[in-house]
């Protein structure tokens, strides 16, 4: 049963499969949709606890401005940034242990120091 209204749909399940019009029809299609879809009976306890790294998650989520053709890059470094563990790796500076500086025919650990500023901008806004 829906709203059957023509309106824009801004209103998603937590698993981004489906979308309603607004919370009213959300509500009514949630026995028939939790039937199919795991994610959507989590509690909003449960669906914090999943998205919450830390006190900071919420600055990792944000977008980074393309220069040109700059889109791939941006979306291959989104999706680094919001690989927990690397980010968690590099927020808590264990990568410095790691970096080999001798190498002759390597970066002298700069690519690896940028990506670690990078990532503290992101998360901690420094």
């Amino acid at each position: 049963e829906g709203c059957n209204m023509v309106k824009v749909l801004k209103v998603s399940c937590i698993c981004k499969d489906v979308y309603y019009c607004d919370e009213n029809c959300k509500e009514k299609d949630k026995k028939y949709h939790m039937s199919r879809c795991k994610k959507a009976g989590e509690s909003d306890d449960e669906k914090a606890n999943k998205l919450e790294m830390n006190h900071r998650s919420v600055k990792g989520i944000c977008g980074l401005r393309n220069i040109g053709n700059t889109c791939y890059m941006n979306s291959g470094l989104q999706c680094l940034s919001n690989t927990i563990e690397l980010t968690d790796y590099f927020l808590q500076d264990k990568y410095k242990a790691e970096i080999n500086t001798e190498n002759v025919l390597g970066l002298k650990g700069e690519l690896a120091k940028m990506y670690g500023s990078l990532i503290k901008k992101l998360w901690w806004d420094v």
